[in-house]
């Protein structure tokens, strides 16, 4: 497999992603991604409320499939964050509590704004705040005035995953054991969501069995699988005529993406990926595309935010459709009016969420990491010059 040179990655890189874990395709799947989430979320705006508002029988499937984005994130997280962790747990002096400092410089900053926001515009209690701002909110999210921020489930999901990565990175050391893993969550999620036919006392207001933690673990299995398939550097799809044969195969599993087998999907999102990361693909070209790129940078400012974007713009929306005599028209003749308008909101919220938000807490959390370390190793500098002046007072 090729690789980008550091150079060309250190400058094509718009992330916060060290260059040495930068791959450019994933920022595409992370568009593709954040794009699917707002699709499903503008075409309910747009009226996507059931049978009879769609022009086309297939078209509700398709929107409401772009929920999938959410485990595509979960496939993509597992990824990146399995590919970087190889080089930080050998580097770091504390790679487990750098690992659990560089996701809470990564994600608080950003939940804690949001979660005040809402708090402020649903006029909740402090303690529903604080049951947020703390991620405590998903074990009793099956009350819903207990979740404040619309779409938090995944985050709270996400947070699990990162509680157990660096446990289980030093026992997830092959494919063979990735795949084992990854088999045993997916018994894992199926008995939990089998838990209620039996009786089991679950209470499921709010979506909570389908949408538990241990119902997604697996989804992140598939991102450690995609990460040493990738690593291995084994797949090689030639130039020319190969190349576009597996492009080819990734259109002809597209349509999995219509079906409701969740594990089906995971393992099209994999091969699609697997594919994009060879440098002569379409989907490689695709993927790398700089508009695609960019929204994938701003996902996480994106996603906790496109939401308040979609409230906020709900009644210019609405004159929008009215100005173009399409208010009562289907679902897909609006959103195709109104999306490309929700997409560049978004896009400028994404952009100076992170710009003033994200940057500069991920460049915080850096620095206290580097005098944790130094304060650690002048510790230890002054730790051994005692013991070397302890010895020679003893001889």
């Amino acid at each position: 497999m090729k690789h980008e040179n550091a150079g060309t990655l250190a400058a094509a890189n718009p992330s916060i992603a060290e260059p040495a874990d930068y791959r450019s395709y994933i920022d595409g799947w992370r568009g593709i991604a954040i794009l699917l989430v707002m699709m499903v979320h503008t075409s309910q705006y747009c009226g996507n409320q059931g049978h009879g508002t769609f022009l086309l029988p297939w078209s509700e499937r398709f929107f409401n499939s772009g929920a999938r984005g959410v485990q595509l994130f979960f496939i993509l997280s597992a990824f990146t964050l399995f590919n970087s962790s190889y080089r930080r747990f050998k580097i770091d002096e504390n790679p487990r509590r750098d690992f659990y400092l560089r996701r809470a410089f990564r994600i608080l900053p950003m939940w804690l704004i949001v979660v005040a926001i809402y708090r402020h515009l649903g006029d909740k209690p402090f303690s529903v705040a604080l049951l947020n701002a703390g991620f405590l909110f998903g074990f009793v999210r099956f009350d819903k005035g207990l979740e404040l921020v619309p779409g938090g489930w995944s985050l709270f999901v996400e947070e699990t995953f990162y509680l157990m990565l660096p446990i289980i990175f030093g026992r997830l050391t092959s494919l063979r054991r990735a795949s084992n893993f990854t088999v045993a969550l997916m018994f894992l999620a199926m008995a939990w969501c089998a838990l209620p036919y039996f009786h089991f006392p679950i209470p499921n207001g709010n979506d909570f069995t389908f949408l538990a933690p241990v119902n997604h673990w697996y989804f992140f299995g598939f991102g450690i699988i995609l990460h040493y398939i990738v690593s291995s550097g084994s797949l090689s799809v030639g130039k020319g005529s190969a190349a576009w044969r597996w492009d080819v195969a990734a259109l002809c599993l597209m349509p999995v993406f219509l079906t409701t087998y969740l594990s089906a999907i995971a393992a099209m999102f994999v091969f699609c990926i697997l594919v994009s990361s060879q440098e002569g693909t379409a989907m490689n070209r695709l993927m790398n595309n700089a508009l695609l790129r960019r929204f994938g940078v701003y996902c996480y400012s994106i996603y906790l935010f496109h939401f308040l974007v979609l409230r906020f713009m709900e009644p210019f929306m609405t004159a929008w459709s009215a100005r173009l005599g399409i208010a009562q028209a289907a679902v897909e003749i609006r959103f195709l009016a109104t999306f490309p308008l929700v997409a560049a909101a978004c896009l400028l919220t994404g952009f100076l969420f992170f710009n003033l938000v994200e940057k500069p807490s991920v460049r915080l959390g850096k620095r206290v990491i580097a005098r944790l370390g130094a304060r650690e190793r002048a510790a230890d500098l002054l730790g051994g010059a005692a013991q070397e002046t302890e010895a020679g007072e003893t001889r």
